[in-house]
C-alpha cells in the first residue's frame, strides 16, 4: 500500500505543486470504494491536515451522474488568430450550432453556454476558457486575452509573449435538474461492530488492535483511530493519530492530530 500510495501522491503532486499550487492548502476528498483506505496513507504524504469522505463513497459518481444537469453541446474546428473579426466570425458558426441543438431539444428552460479551445501559436494542446454571451460571445478580443493568460498563469505558473489563436468553439444547452441531497444523522456513540481487528498502522509503523466501527454510529465526539469504518459501499482506513467525526450532510470529516 506504501508504493501504491506513493504512485498516487505523484500523480496528485503532477496537478498541484507542479501547476503552482500547494497541497498541504487543501483538504483531500477520497472516494470510490477503495479511495478512502488510502485517504490518511495520502495525507501523510503530500502533508494534507484534513480528509473529506463522501456520503456513499463507493457510489459517489453515479450518485453525482443522478444529480447532473442535462446538457447537449455541439463543437466546431476553426483555427483563427484571436481578434474581434474572429469572434464575429465565431459568432456565426455558435449560431448554426445552437439552432442544431435547440431543434433537438426537449421544450424544458436551458441556459446557453459558450467556451473557446485557445492555446499560444506554436503549441499543441489547448486550454478551455469560458466566455460570457447568451447564445453569442459578448466579449471582445481583449477581454478573452485576458481570461486566457490568466487561466494560463493559474495552470501553468507562466505565461508566453506569443499570440494567442482559437482552436474551436464549443456550444452548450443546460437544463437543470433538481438538486439531490441526502441527510445522514450521526445516533449514539461509535459502537463496535465486530469488536476488533489487528492491522498494520502505517503512522505507528507497527500491528495495532483497530475497532471496527459503523460510519452512521460515529457520535458527536467523534472517533479517535485506529479504527476500521464500515459503511455499505466503502470502507475507510481511519490511522492512529487521525480524528474522525460525521460532519454535516453525513460527511466523514478526518483529521491528522499530530502536532495538533
Amino acid at each position: 500500500m506504501t508504493i501504491a500510495a506513493a504512485n498516487m501522491a505523484n500523480a496528485i503532486r503532477e496537478i498541484t505543486i507542479e501547476r503552482g499550487q500547494d497541497p498541504r492548502t487543501q483538504r483531500l476528498m477520497p472516494f470510490g470504494g477503495a479511495g478512502p483506505l488510502f485517504g490518511t496513507l495520502l495525507a501523510r504524504e503530500l502533508e494534507i491536515r484534513e480528509i473529506v469522505v463522501p456520503p456513499y463513497a463507493g457510489n459517489f459518481s453515479a450518485w453525482g451522474l443522478l444529480g447532473a444537469d442535462l446538457t447537449q453541446t455541439a463543437a466546431r474546428t476553426r483555427i483563427m488568430r484571436l481578434s474581434d473579426t474572429a469572434i464575429a466570425e465565431g459568432n456565426e458558426l455558435l449560431a448554426e450550432m445552437f439552432a442544431q441543438l435547440e431543434s433537438r431539444a426537449t421544450g424544458r428552460d436551458h441556459t446557453r453556454e459558450i467556451v473557446l479551445d485557445m492555446r499560444y501559436v506554436g503549441q499543441e494542446h489547448t486550454l478551455t476558457i469560458s466566455v460570457p454571451g447568451d447564445g453569442a460571445i459578448s466579449a471582445d478580443a481583449d477581454g478573452i486575452r485576458d481570461a486566457f493568460t490568466a487561466d494560463y498563469d493559474r495552470t501553468f505558473g507562466h505565461v508566453i509573449d506569443e499570440e494567442i489563436e482559437i482552436v474551436s468553439l464549443r456550444a452548450t444547452i443546460r437544463t437543470e435538474l433538481p438538486r439531490r441531497a441526502a441527510e445522514q444523522q450521526a445516533a449514539g456513540g461509535a459502537v463496535a461492530v465486530g469488536g476488533t481487528v489487528e492491522a498494520w498502522s502505517f503512522t505507528r509503523g507497527e500491528r495495532l488492535p483497530f475497532a471496527l466501527v459503523d460510519r452512521a454510529a460515529i457520535g458527536v465526539d467523534g472517533l479517535a483511530g485506529p479504527a476500521i469504518v464500515l459503511e455499505e459501499t466503502a470502507t475507510t482506513y481511519l490511522d492512529a493519530e487521525f480524528h474522525g467525526r460525521l460532519g454535516a450532510g453525513g460527511i466523514l470529516e478526518m483529521r491528522d492530530t499530530k502536532g495538533v
